[in-house]
């Protein structure tokens, strides 16, 4: 869902090159396990991301899904193969009458903005209700001030179990008269609002709110705070991703992506003499790299460590891919990834190489699909 920077600046020639390990860490010399990290990993948690399901100590707290609605942090992204755009989600848990004085208040936002061109007014098209056992609505408002309103936003909320939840994707409704010869040049006109808004609305029928440590028995995948049961089709394409964190290890992330339809024509193991020269090339080494089987699942995975300019802290990036060559919802890609990337000015938590690499394989021989996600 989003591009994974390998060390802005250094490895900039490889950030588009997803990162993996050598051969499994049961053969790596490892130290025996310190009472550092059997502290670390004294209590687990199981985690559903998607249709994974894996394990991390306690401390760890999911840092997806607990922006403000507002700021557009989107968790998943929706893709039907007969729609131009993308559905965006987010979401966060919060008490009904705060939902509808956001929603009141965003309304109203919305009533009051002006556009740069008088002829696209009014900025807010229309309000839209959902379903009568729904709590929420959709928003068709112009893409933004400056856009001509042909280009059309629907913004839609729900409130189900205690969480809201935020779709949003851009629409065409070229109608209006001034657009005449726009239509005549294509050949004839577009409007793809009511289609959209019976999409967002169907959508939206088989999302609900879910439990904190919910750990659902039903076909369908897993966003942050909410749950999708599955389309009858496997059409519908699904890319989610999660970010969890802990006090207990500073400065380091651990983040999931998965989806149901990426199929790689190499995975990262065939590209790893590449890797490997040009990581060399900045100091940068690959500690491990190789495959592993998990729980019936192929992966292959590689750990790297480097230096950053101007800090005494190495930086890592461990990765494990699963499925790289066959996305799909019975057989989804997923990458898990453990870095300090973006936190490199914080001391890492005075655990070594060693113990990061015990850390890693205990937390990654735990990723499993989740009973009936398919």
């Amino acid at each position: 869902m989003r591009v994974k920077l390998l060390w802005v600046g250094l490895f900039l020639g490889l950030a588009l090159v997803s990162i993996v390990l050598t051969r499994t860490l049961q053969a790596n010399p490892v130290a025996t396990e310190t009472a550092h990290v059997k502290e670390l990993l004294s209590e687990m948690k199981t985690h559903c991301v998607g249709r994974y399901l894996f394990d991390l100590p306690v401390s760890f707290s999911l840092s997806t899904g607990t922006e403000p609605l507002e700021k557009d942090s989107w968790i998943a992204v929706i893709n039907w193969p007969d729609r131009t755009y993308k559905t965006y989600i987010t979401s966060k848990r919060m008490y009904y009458p705060a939902f509808e004085q956001m929603l009141k208040r965003r309304e109203q936002e919305l009533r009051e903005t002006r556009t740069d061109n008088p002829l696209n007014m009014p900025f807010l098209k229309k309000t839209w209700p959902l379903s009568a056992d729904m709590k929420g609505v959709v928003f068709e408002r112009n893409l933004d001030v400056n856009s001509n309103d042909s280009v059309r936003t629907l913004e839609a909320y729900l409130y189900s179990n205690g969480v809201a939840i935020k779709l949003q994707k851009e629409s065409i409704n070229d109608l209006a008269p001034r657009y005449q010869k726009d239509r005549e040049r294509r050949g004839g006109e577009t409007n793809y609002i009511p289609g959209d808004l019976e999409k967002l609305r169907e959508l939206f029928s088989r999302i609900r709110g879910r439990g904190k440590d919910e750990i659902p028995n039903e076909s369908g995948s897993c966003i942050a705070n909410a749950f999708i049961e599955r389309r009858l089709n496997d059409s519908e394409q699904e890319d989610i991703t999660h970010l969890f964190s802990s006090e207990n290890l500073p400065g380091f992330d651990v983040e999931v992506n998965t989806n149901n339809f990426q199929c790689d024509e190499e995975g990262i193991l065939e590209r790893a003499e590449d890797i490997g020269e040009a990581l060399s090339g900045v100091n940068a080494r690959i500690i491990h790299k190789g495959s592993r089987e998990i729980n019936l699942l192929k992966a292959s995975e590689m750990l790297i460590t480097g230096p950053k300019p101007n800090n005494d802290y190495p930086v890592y990036i461990f990765d494990l891919y699963a499925n790289e060559k066959r996305g799909s919802n019975k057989s989804p890609w997923v990458n898990i990834s453990l870095s300090n990337e973006g936190n490199v000015n914080i001391p890492p938590a005075d655990y070594n190489q060693e113990e990061l690499l015990i850390f890693w394989n205990a937390i990654t021989r735990t990723v499993r699909m989740r009973p009936v996600a398919e």
